[in-house]
């Protein structure tokens, strides 16, 4: 048995479930979003302004309001959020798709430090045509595209297997208050300037992303940002349909701590 999923938007060929679609381990090229710093100023929406706080910034995903035409949607139907909601992502298809729709979360930080970024997420399981292993997986032969619904009761339809790979990231940059890219620590330097993806998350339930979860399209490496004093703007854009998330925090690499992140205030500015 299997639950149907709403629509989603695609966008071209690949990211409507054609042969060209990538997995969400992704490809060369897929991982980062070319261009991605080029999106009109119009397209990118903006909302409160935070502050670190004790080593820590936290943000509601939500606390940016999402602009007319941009394909994230303000959602309550998963227990155990923070704040008002959470936003899933409904544009492209399953597997990946170009950047767009970019949020961006202005914060300032006070401390010469290496930060790291975590995303508090979820993604959904889907049925895909396939032979199932025992355990009701996928084979890395049937890595599809094109969902069929999700589980239902821990199973799908005859010849039908489960993906749990996918719907399960988004593109990210930081840029200063003057629109300067910032590198990540160890970004490779044809990647610099773009936005790379970031995934993680639990099937069905809240997760915070972890470590090596930045996928350049090589090596996956920490999501770890050397920030000096000074105000910047995280960016995130939609890359796989029905990725959720519900918050997001920066700490430092070293001391902080994704323990009592589910708790703790947002560090929004006075």
């Amino acid at each position: 048995m299997k639950r149907l999923l709403s629509s989603v938007v695609c966008v071209g060929l690949a990211a409507c479930g054609g042969s060209n679609a990538s997995t969400s381990d992704g490809g060369p090229g897929d991982n980062t979003a070319d261009g991605a710093l080029n999106a009109p100023d119009a397209n990118t929406s903006e909302g409160s302004t935070f502050t670190e706080d004790d080593g820590y910034v936290v943000m509601e995903m939500e606390s940016t309001a999402v602009p007319a035409g941009h394909e994230w949607q303000l959602e309550d139907d998963l227990s155990g959020y923070t704040g008002d909601g959470f936003y899933r992502f409904t544009g492209n298809n399953i597997c990946s798709g170009p950047a767009s729709s970019p949020l961006r979360y202005d914060f300032t930080t006070t401390s010469e430090t290496r930060f790291e970024l975590r995303l508090r997420a979820a993604k959904i399981a889907h049925c895909v045509a396939g032979e199932p292993q025992e355990n009701g997986q996928c084979s890395e032969d049937d890595r599809t595209c094109d969902s069929l619904g999700e589980p239902n009761d821990g199973g799908c339809g005859t010849s039908q297997c489960i993906r749990t790979d996918i719907s399960n990231d988004a593109f990210i940059y930081i840029e200063t208050a003057d629109g300067e890219y910032v590198s990540f620590v160890d970004q490779p330097a044809n990647t610099i300037g773009e936005g790379v993806k970031l995934f993680g998350g639990q099937v069905n339930s809240w997760g915070w992303t972890g470590v090596k979860a930045l996928d350049p399209g090589g090596p996956k490496l920490d999501a770890h940002w050397d920030l000096s004093p000074g105000r910047y703007s995280l960016v995130i854009q939609g890359r796989s349909a029905h990725f959720r998330i519900d918050r997001i925090a920066l700490f430092d690499s070293v001391s902080g701590t994704i323990d009592g992140l589910d708790e703790r205030a947002e560090t929004r500015t006075p």
